[in-house]
């Protein structure tokens, strides 16, 4: 494990930055942290850069003042996670674990570090200074109500989610679980789902099943062959 911020897993004296790339061309899985100081570094988004270069699944996890709109270049249809968003932080940890082949936590383990996780992240300011948080509850979560960045989240979520979208989805579990306004995922997963190739077969008052578009070349359709 590679993290070029924290003691213990960066670069030692004397080792060699190109390290870095030999890191990255051998990694299973690349999270970039990107906040407001990090999205000034040049070193920051080299690593992205050669990141999806190098064609790996990348992570954008933002931090600080930092919005969906702010992930840099290609990777802005990366599906990216809130720091501050404990369905997206605890989704990113099943993800992380199924690319590197480790055990998934117990639930309540990872419940616990989720929500510490969550507290930090809300305590700190967009320019890494620590604030004072009130002790009175767990901190709320944003609604993204933005319609550009819910539907980077769908599009993020069908493409992790392929077997669910033939089972039928549940749109309002859907605002729950990405964090969107309620409703949005109703209004913009029919573009969301075409635009990844699926087609609505049926749909109920919340449930709706999708089917596969069969892809042939030179185009694309739903349905049998003749």
């Amino acid at each position: 494990m590679r993290c070029t911020s924290v003691d213990g897993y960066k670069l030692k004296p004397g080792d060699n930055v190109n390290d870095l790339r030999s890191d990255i061309r051998h990694a299973d899985i690349v999270i970039g942290l990107v906040t407001p100081a990090g999205l000034r570094s040049g070193w920051v988004l080299m690593e992205l850069g050669a990141a999806w270069g190098a064609e790996k699944k990348t992570c954008p996890v933002l931090a600080g003042s930092v919005s969906f709109e702010n992930i840099p270049g290609p990777l802005q249809t990366t599906h990216g996670v809130l720091l501050t968003s404990a369905p997206d932080v605890a989704a990113l940890m099943d993800v992380v674990a199924d690319a590197a082949h480790w055990p998934k936590r117990p639930g309540g383990q990872a419940h616990k570090a989720v929500a510490d996780l969550v507290t930090a992240a809300g305590a700190v300011d967009t320019e890494g200074g620590a604030r004072k948080v009130p002790h009175a509850g767990p901190p709320a979560q944003p609604v993204v109500a933005d319609e550009r960045d819910a539907a980077i989240r769908l599009q993020g979520w069908i493409q992790n989610n392929r077997e669910t979208m033939g089972r039928g989805v549940s749109l309002a579990g859907l605002d729950r679980e990405l964090g969107l306004a309620s409703g949005l995922a109703s209004k913009l997963m029919p573009a969301a789902a075409d635009a990844e190739g699926w087609d609505e077969k049926k749909r109920g008052s919340d449930l709706v099943l999708y089917e596969e578009r069969l892809m042939v070349l030179g185009g694309s359709f739903g349905g049998e062959l003749d």
